[in-house]
């Protein structure tokens, strides 16, 4: 049986370089997915394609085994290749060459025996709540080989780095000038360094020194460190350091942005973000939002001096979501935007053809990521989201016109039926123009009103994506309808749109979730009377605020996470934050974090009567409506200590409520498959008794 096939499809020339367009939505009559299927292992892993575009390789899982899969494009039967890797988990895979693969893996061994030990057992484990410390280890390993497996090299062999606990290698850049050393960064002693190795021999040499904050390394062409990521305080704020020379010749490294990771705020403050070294001396390609800016653009930055040049692209009103370079070049290749959905421009008219006719035949609904090419940028592997049928992973040849279908990362969702996904524009009460994503039950039918679940997103300061989305899925398959509205506040859509959500804790964030829920009952999509809202992190508080502010609106409140007294949060992350149990020192007054978080909800001082009369904790008496409410264990993010403060205002109240513990969990809805499974189950059951679909 082939690994590879082409798609069964009539293509039909509509434009030049286009395609018909073909639906492949899943049909009513498909078998719904469980929920186990959702959770399954992955069975087919991210392919790569080589720097000629004659090679495509993949990881393939069968039962406890992984393989390496390699294709040759140009011979008449594939000439496929499968190299078993054992019972280990393959980390990454990367063509460093034409004929020369980087294999990262990660094994678990018994402490005493050192046998290997499978990682469907090591997951078996953890689910039971098994300290595995006590009886197994890991080991990682980065192997560079040839296709067939042959002329393996361990890098840093032979190195004492490699016997040291948890050490693992990440590649930090490919070299294309030098096919003989790749660079990559490992841990030493809790550091992270970077490293010059050669993968003919596995000898690595240190190249520059890290330090325990350190988390990662950005190089210019010829493989020298120019700028360093330091993470403080738990990852939530990243420290940009750009080396100097000395005036005797050595060198030095300077702080020069500080801003929120991620975990914090997506795009929040500068959104500086180091991309691919320029062919300008002491320039380097980044993503930001300079002062006086609106939205995220790709700039040439100068790390000597810490100057922006003029925008190499800019949009007023949408962040650049993504970006990406030619393998070996480094010439600019695509710029993504955000907006309801991801919009991509390609710097090469033919290829911005191909990739338009591309989505003609996917369909409108199709989220299209072309994530890898080879250098000729005529073979590109894409990762295609389709709502209803998921992630799919194609490989385009321009040349032939046609793309091949490669796989589904989860064999088990393979032909289940999914509900689709619909942009929802509307209007704030104040006009300001908004959307959000609805996802109808399969088979739902013109004029059905199913009932409905508001599901507010995290941050705030982040935002849903177009695409399949493993909660919305779940819920749907369950009867519900989800709407996820972007209110203002929300990332992506620049800086203006994010202010307009600070200090509107309770106000117009909140007001525009509802406004939302209000359009679709308008539309005639969603029945007033049967709709419950359910959000977590930020999406919690909102849960909490509808149940104190709007107490009628919606039938039943589901809060995981949540902030439920103002105040007492902002006091914990000046006093706090997540990082006293680490052993790191107080945040205080001056933090970043702090300042963010006054910023966005209030003054302590100043503006204490506002924040108070939008803390739900402190309004409890007028909840009307039933409330399953849920959290870690071991939350840094939002302490539980939230849910408790929530939970007694309600028991003085005289309030019923439903309570979840997630043990041994942080910010997540679990901290395995299994406990995550577990807590989707108890939300499915709670929505059911209070919001039957019947």
């Amino acid at each position: 049986m082939k690994l590879i096939y082409r798609m069964s499809l009539t293509i039909i020339f509509v434009i030049s370089i286009g395609f018909a367009s073909i639906s492949l939505s899943a049909t009513a009559q498909a078998e719904k997915p469980s929920m186990e299927d959702f959770f399954a292992q992955p069975d087919f892993f991210r392919p790569d394609i080589s720097p000629n575009g004659r090679y495509l390789a993949y990881v393939k899982r069968d039962g406890d085994e992984q393989y390496v899969v390699t294709i040759d494009l140009e011979a008449p039967n594939g000439d496929i290749m499968s190299i078993p890797v054992g019972k280990i988990t393959v980390d990454s895979l990367d063509w460093l060459t034409d004929t020369r693969l980087l294999v990262s893996v990660t094994g678990f061994y018994g402490r005493r025996s050192n046998r290997p030990v499978s990682d469907s057992k090591v997951r078996e484990m953890r689910e039971e709540g098994k300290i595995l410390w006590r009886t197994i280890k890991s080991q990682s390993q980065s192997i560079v080989m040839k296709r067939d497996g042959s002329s393996a090299v361990i890098l840093f062999d032979g190195s004492p780095l490699r016997s040291q606990r948890r050490f693992s290698a990440q590649l930090a850049y490919g070299l294309p000038d030098d096919s003989d050393h790749v660079i990559m960064q490992a841990p030493d002693e809790g550091k992270i360094h970077l490293y010059k190795v050669n993968i003919n021999t596995g000898k690595e040499v240190r190249i520059a020194r890290g330090n325990t904050d350190t988390g990662a390394w950005f190089v210019d062409r010829n493989g020298e460190a120019v700028l360093r990521w330091d993470f403080k305080y738990r990852g939530k704020i990243i420290h940009s350091y750009a080396k100097r020379t000395t005036a005797d010749g050595g060198d030095t490294w300077e702080k020069v942005k500080v801003g929120p990771s991620s975990e914090l705020a997506e795009n929040g403050g500068e959104a500086f973000r180091p991309l691919a070294p320029s062919n300008e001396p002491d320039k380097y390609y980044v993503t930001a939002r300079p002062d006086g800016a609106n939205t995220v653009g790709l700039y040439l930055y100068d790390y000597t001096t810490n100057e922006y040049g003029e925008p190499l692209r800019a949009d007023p009103t949408r962040d650049i979501d993504a970006v990406s370079f030619n393998r070996s070049t480094l010439a600019l290749q695509r710029v993504a935007y955000s907006s309801d959905k991801t919009v991509s421009e390609y710097l090469n008219p033919e290829t911005q053809a191909h990739m338009d006719g591309l989505q003609e035949y996917f369909g409108h609904n199709a989220n299209i990521v072309p994530y890898a090419s080879d250098i000729a940028e005529q073979k590109w592997l894409l990762s295609v989201d389709i709502p209803t049928t998921g992630i799919t992973y194609y490989l385009y040849d321009q040349a032939k016109r046609s793309p091949i279908k490669l796989g589904n990362p989860n064999g088990a969702m393979k032909g289940k039926a999914l509900s689709d996904m619909e942009i929802i524009s509307y209007a704030g009460r104040d006009g300001l123009p908004l959307f959000g994503y609805l996802s109808r039950p399969v088979g739902t039918n013109l004029g059905d009103k199913p009932p409905l679940v508001v599901m507010p997103h995290g941050g705030p300061e982040a935002r849903d994506q177009y695409g399949s989305n493993l909660i919305v899925q779940i819920l749907t398959m369950e009867g519900y309808q989800v709407f996820q509205p972007q209110f203002r506040g929300s990332s992506g859509l620049g800086l203006a749109f994010a202010d307009k959500g600070r200090r509107q804790w309770g106000h117009s964030m909140q007001h525009d979730i509802d406004d939302g829920f209000d359009h679709l009952v308008e539309q005639g999509l969603a029945n007033p009377e049967r709709a419950c809202l359910m959000g977590f992190s930020y999406g919690g508080y909102a849960a909490f605020a509808a149940a104190t502010l709007t107490p009628e609106k919606y039938q039943c409140i589901l809060a995981g996470a949540g902030v439920s007294d103002l105040p007492k949060m902002l006091k914990w992350e000046r006093d706090d934050g997540g990082v006293l149990g680490l052993g790191q020192p107080r945040p205080g007054s001056d933090s970043y974090a702090f300042k963010y978080w006054t910023g966005h909800i209030g003054d302590l001082i100043e503006d204490r009567d506002a924040i108070e009369a939008t803390s739900p904790a402190r309004l409890a008496n007028r909840i009307v409506r039933p409330m399953f409410i849920f959290h870690g264990e071991d939350d840094r993010t939002v302490p539980i200590e939230q849910s408790h403060i929530m939970m007694a205002a309600m028991d003085r109240a005289n309030k019923p409520y439903e309570w979840y513990m997630m043990e041994n969990t942080l910010h997540a809805y679990g901290n395995n498959n299994t406990s995550a499974m577990e807590t989707l189950s108890r939300i499915v059951s709670f929505l059911n008794l209070h919001l039957p679909i019947g």
